[in-house]
C-alpha cells in the first residue's frame, strides 16, 4: 500500500514477494501465532488457538444402526494477505498488522456453511503468483518447514516435498482438498506499478488461470475470484484484469461487483485490505458461489448461540490481542 514501505527500491521488493512465504515481508503473522495449544479430540484449533468443532472429526456414536457422518467437503482458501485475514497491513516502521478476529472470509464462510463443510485459511500475507507456483528456492524442507509455520493445522503425517515442487502442489498434496478457491494477482498488478511499467493484468489473469488448472489435477473443483477495488492499485488494470480473468474462466466469482454493490471503499479497513465488515462481504459471496454450484449448503444458525455467523460489523483487533484472528 503507499506509504508502506517505501524506503525499499522495486528490485528488492520483487524480491521480497518471490520470498514471501518465508514470512520476508512486513506484516508477516506474529510467531505467538505459531504457538497454539493441542486442541481436545474432535476440535481444531482456530486461529485465536481457541477450540471449535471440526466437521473433519466427527463424534464418534454407540447407537446401534447409527448411520457414520458423512465425510466433510473440504475446501482450501488460497490467497495472500486478503485470504490471511488481513484488516491492515503492517510497515516497515513497525506498525503491527491488524486482523480480522473471525478468521477473515475463510473463518466466515466456515461459519456459514453447515457441518459438512470445513473451510481451510491458507493466506499468505504478500503472495504473487510466483510465491505459489513458481519453483521455490533452497532444500524441500525448507519449503515445508515455511509453510508449516504459516499454518500449523497442515496435517502432519503428510510427505515432505519433492524437489522443484511447489507451494502451490504441496499444500493442495497435503490438505487434499475436494474444492480450491483461487483469489490471487493483487500484489503482482502493484509490483509492475512499483517496477515503473504499467501492470500486466492480462498476464496477471492468464497466471490465475494457469494455477487453477494445476489446481484441477485429480479431479479437484477450482473456483476462482476476481480481485476487489481497492483505493492503492489503478482502477484500470483491476477492471481490466476481472473481465480477462472470467473470460479465461466463466464460472468466476465476481467478488469486485458484490464488493461494490456492499460499499466499496467503505469496506476497506486500509488502501486494499477488507475491514471486518468487508471480509463478511466476501464470505456471503463465496458462499453464494458454493451454494449454487451444489458444492454445500448454508448453516441454519440458532439465534445468539454458538453457530450463528459472525456480525459484519465486527471490530479488528491487532496480532498482540488474544482473539486475534491468524
Amino acid at each position: 500500500m503507499r506509504g508502506r514501505g517505501v524506503g525499499l527500491s522495486p528490485g528488492p521488493l520483487r524480491s521480497l514477494a518471490a520470498m514471501l512465504l518465508a514470512g520476508a515481508v512486513a506484516g508477516s503473522p506474529p510467531s505467538a501465532a505459531r504457538e497454539i495449544p493441542p486442541a481436545e479430540p474432535g476440535a481444531t484449533p482456530d486461529r485465536s488457538g481457541a477450540e471449535v468443532r471440526s466437521p473433519a472429526t466427527p463424534q464418534a456414536t454407540s447407537r446401534p444402526g447409527a448411520q457414520r457422518p458423512r465425510k466433510p467437503v473440504v475446501v482450501d482458501a488460497i490467497g495472500d494477505s486478503i485470504t490471511a485475514g488481513y484488516v491492515r497491513s503492517g510497515d516497515m516502521a513497525g506498525h503491527p498488522a491488524e486482523f480480522d478476529p473471525a478468521g477473515g472470509y475463510p473463518g466466515r464462510l466456515d461459519a456459514l456453511l453447515d457441518d459438512r463443510t470445513l473451510v481451510r485459511q491458507r493466506g499468505a500475507g504478500g503472495s504473487t503468483l510466483a510465491s505459489w507456483t513458481a519453483e521455490p528456492r533452497g532444500k524441500p524442507a525448507d519449503l515445508e518447514a515455511l509453510l508449516r509455520s504459516l499454518w500449523p493445522d497442515l496435517p502432519s503425517t503428510a510427505r515432505p516435498p519433492r524437489p522443484r515442487q511447489t507451494a502451490l502442489s504441496w499444500t493442495l498434496d497435503v490438505d487434499r482438498p475436494d474444492v480450491v478457491i483461487l483469489m490471487l494477482g493483487v500484489n503482482d498488478l502493484w509490483l509492475d506499478a512499483l517496477a515503473g511499467g504499467p501492470p500486466d493484468a492480462r498476464g496477471a489473469a492468464r497466471g490465475v488461470a494457469r494455477a487453477a488448472t494445476s489446481a484441477r489435477f485429480r479431479g479437484r473443483r477450482v473456483l476462482v475470484a476476481t480481485l476487489l477495488p481497492n483505493e492503492r492499485d489503478p482502477e484500470g488494470a483491476i477492471e481490466e484484469f476481472n473481465r480477462r480473468l472470467c473470460e479465461l474462466e466463466p464460472d468466476c466469482i465476481r467478488l469486485d461487483r458484490d464488493f461494490a454493490r456492499s460499499g466499496g471503499s467503505a469496506l476497506l479497513g486500509d488502501e486494499i485490505h477488507p475491514s471486518p465488515a468487508g471480509h463478511q462481504v466476501i464470505a456471503e459471496s463465496m458462499a453464494d458461489a458454493l451454494v449454487a454450484a451444489g458444492i454445500s449448503h448454508r448453516r441454519t444458525p440458532d439465534p445468539g448461540g454458538a453457530d450463528a455467523p459472525a456480525r459484519a460489523g465486527d471490530g479488528a483487533t491487532g496480532p498482540d490481542t488474544p482473539a486475534a484472528a491468524h
